[in-house]
């Protein structure tokens, strides 16, 4: 419990400062760090993740993983609420890890893993051809491309049900939002930008929680 609490501190401290850094790079100043909200919301979905992975029983390096995945994920959420757009460094090291994390997971079997990467970019190349035809219709985004690249790795790490469960969970979670929005401040839904990287972090860390009663982790 004591590594715990210090990698947990670590992973806040470093989240936080990642956060900072990527949201306020015209005018970085290290003395107005560590933002105090960040770095505690992200002490609670450290530990949220770490009783939920214990829970889950996996070994240790496919915990370390999943532990990292899920929180680097919660940092690009929080970059997307502030910028709208994921840093493209931080967006390939989360796909990455997911590769490593799936060759971990099957158990170092090239054959699965290969198959496991056919489907999450397939799943990705779905998302694409969906944003380019909604585009040629309204000449609206609906979702971004680091949005394809992190559904990419959720299907590549945690399997293709894993992440349409999460998008779908997310993405209700950001529907609702969007009409609180729409009713108390009188905005045009379809004119409210969100985050939604964050959203599907929050449905991934729902479907994660809950994934014992799915049985896809």
């Amino acid at each position: 419990m004591t590594i715990f609490a210090i990698i947990s501190l670590i992973v806040g401290y470093t989240g936080a400062f990642l956060v900072h850094f990527y949201t306020s790079q015209e005018d970085f100043e290290l003395k107005k760090y560590p933002n105090f909200v960040y770095f505690l919301f992200l002490l609670c979905v450290s530990v949220i993740i770490y009783f939920s992975t214990i829970f889950l029983g996996l070994p240790y390096q496919i915990f370390f993983l999943s532990y990292s995945i899920l929180m680097l994920l919660c940092v690009l959420g929080l970059i997307d609420i502030k910028c709208l757009a994921i840093p493209d460094a931080l967006n390939f090291l989360f796909l990455m890890m997911c590769v490593a994390y799936a060759f971990l997971y099957l158990h170092r079997d090239l054959s699965e893993l290969f198959s496991r990467i056919f489907i999450g970019f397939g799943l990705g190349g779905i998302f694409f051809a969906l944003k380019i035809f909604y585009q040629s219709l309204t000449r609206k985004d609906i979702i971004g491309e680091a949005d394809i690249i992190v559904l990419s790795g959720l299907g590549v790490a945690f399997d293709i049900f894993f992440a349409l469960l999460s998008v779908f969970a997310g993405s209700f979670i950001a529907l609702l939002y969007a009409i609180f929005l729409g009713i108390f401040q009188k905005t045009q839904i379809r004119d409210i930008k969100l985050p939604f990287v964050f959203f599907m972090f929050i449905g991934v860390l729902l479907v994660y929680i809950t994934s014992p009663f799915w049985k896809f982790v």
